[in-house]
């Protein structure tokens, strides 16, 4: 997983959501 990623998850934002470029699945595994 890279750094930014994570830090996008931690922030959980819908801004940087679209900018998360992972499938919806991980989403739904939350």
């Amino acid at each position: 997983m890279e750094p930014f990623v994570a830090v996008v998850f931690i922030l959980k934002d819908d801004t940087f959501s679209f900018f998360l470029p992972v499938p919806d699945d991980l989403e739904e595994e939350r």
